[in-house]
């Protein structure tokens, strides 16, 4: 895998900040994009991760590394790649005071990708979620000059349970009344409101509100622990039962892995991102139909259904109640009333960076192909006589 003139321009960039790079949330899926994108931009990569032993820690993290990005040699940059035992709930990282001033007064650019990303009870998010950004606010206010570069969600639109005053949520709306399905939204939400305040109070920071993240789009390689992703569960149980509902209407905007950290490097490098938000989310979204095509192409015996019939019908054609909670479609709540994001202004200064998502679903080939090389998916029948081109979208 290589990196576009561009990719590595964009990453360069913050080499040239004050001090070094602090990253929060390394081992996840977008973090060790964001990593990899920084080093071999050129970048001096501090990451804080929890660990028995920084030895212990950083093994870890190249053994991720060599996972995701296994034609990319990390040994020209492992100088620059340093790893920082921390605990990023406790105060100060539960570093030592003379640890922390360090880091205070040699790190002019920090990326908090990390986040717990279940759902469940809010109180349990908000230690890593708003806690976390509570400590780089802090963090931000000592040492050299920093720029924190926040990743937040799309979930922070929320829902409203009355006509919302607003006919669009664009990257300055934020507080406009609307209520959450669930904890980890309004962590975000909350952790995004700490933010403009700091703002307001002077501190350099830009928010990037990321939708769902996808598979690399060269690569197919989607985050190792797919089973806690439900896009790539719902993939998998309409395999296991054979049966899919057809929606051909119905788009997902899942936005490849590579892609989300080229944009907020070519975004948070641009010079122009302080104080300001973004929409980091592809406007290309992939049909559902399309994925269901993909499948049927890699030599799955899918069977599409309109959605009342295969309401009426999936008891009696599978037993499988776990596949079946994932595909049938879910009982009306309340009413509730949805915004649309309106996210031109972020698709306008990505063009100014010379950043564009690329049009083509072709990766949804490679994702199908990897998820069976891993063994997410049950090969086809006849998928070793007759594997699926990795480019293949129909």
């Amino acid at each position: 895998m290589t990196n576009t003139t561009s990719e590595m321009r964009h990453a360069a960039g913050f080499a040239g900040l004050p001090g070094d790079v602090l990253l929060t949330g390394a081992s996840g899926f977008l973090g060790i994009h964001l990593l990899h994108d920084l080093l071999v931009g050129g970048a001096t990569v501090s990451c804080l991760l929890r660990g028995e032993s920084e030895q212990r820690a950083r093994q870890s993290l190249e053994d991720k590394w060599r996972w995701f990005f296994p034609e990319t040699d990390l040994t020209p940059h492992r100088e620059r790649l340093r790893v920082i035992l921390a605990d990023v709930t406790a105060r100060h990282f539960g570093l030592k005071e003379r640890a922390y001033d360090a880091i205070a007064e040699t790190h002019g650019a920090m990326f908090n990708v990390a986040g717990n990303v279940n759902g469940g009870d809010l109180h349990e998010l908000l230690p890593i979620n708003v806690g976390l950004v509570e400590s780089l606010i802090e963090l931000s206010r000592y040492g050299c000059p920093k720029h924190l570069h926040h990743v937040s969600t799309v979930d922070v639109v929320g829902h409203f349970t009355e006509r919302p005053r607003i006919e669009a949520f664009t990257e300055q709306h934020l507080q406009e009344g609307q209520a959450f399905a669930d904890g980890y939204g309004e962590s975000k939400y909350r952790a995004e409101v700490l933010l403009r305040q700091a703002m307001a109070q002077g501190i350099a920071a830009t928010a990037y509100r990321v939708g769902f993240i996808g598979p690399h789009s060269q690569t197919g390689t989607f985050q190792q622990n797919a089973d806690q992703n439900y896009t790539s569960r719902y993939v998998r149980a309409c395999v296991r039962l054979g049966f899919a509902p057809y929606l051909p209407k119905v788009q997902i905007p899942i936005t490849p892995v590579d892609a989300v950290a080229r944009a907020i490097l070519a975004l948070g490098s641009s010079g122009e991102s302080a104080g300001q938000t973004y929409y980091v989310e592809t406007p290309n979204p992939v049909r559902h139909y399309e994925v269901m095509r993909v499948l049927q192409a890699a030599g799955y015996p899918l069977r599409l259904m309109e959605v009342d019939d295969l309401i009426r019908c999936a008891q009696r054609l599978s037993s499988d109640k776990e596949s079946l909670g994932l595909v049938l479609p879910q009982a009306a709540g309340p009413e509730t009333h949805q915004v649309p994001i309106d996210a031109r202004a972020s698709l306008a200064a990505l063009a100014r960076c010379g950043f564009d998502y690329a049009s083509s679903g072709e990766w949804l080939g490679r994702f199908v192909a990897h998820a069976i090389e891993v063994g997410f998916l049950p090969p086809p029948r006849f998928w070793r006589e007759a594997p699926l081109p990795r480019g293949l979208i129909t």
